[in-house]
């Protein structure tokens, strides 16, 4: 699936500025678009549980980054997600 994380605001809710060296990639990002799945075992076909638009939360040493028209996404294996957000 291809993602595209969400940028770490440069000062919180609370008016709090956040260091640089506190602002990590990955975290959260937005599903851009989702592949039809992968095969099991069997060879049977299992469908992704995100689809495109979807919020999620992943390991940001995992996927790979790509860059398309002068946007930083990511691309990511299913296993990766750690939990989608609602």
């Amino acid at each position: 699936m291809v993602v595209e994380p969400v940028v770490t605001p440069d000062k919180s809710a609370g008016g709090i500025y956040v260091p640089e060296q506190w602002k990590q990639p990955g975290g959260e990002a937005k599903v851009i678009a989702v592949g039809p799945g992968r095969l099991d075992y069997a060879g049977r076909l299992i469908a992704p549980d995100v689809k495109p638009g979807d919020k999620i939360i992943y390991s940001w040493v995992n996927g790979r980054e790509i860059n398309i028209d002068g946007r930083a996404l990511r691309l990511l294996d299913a296993d990766h997600i750690l939990g989608v957000l609602p």
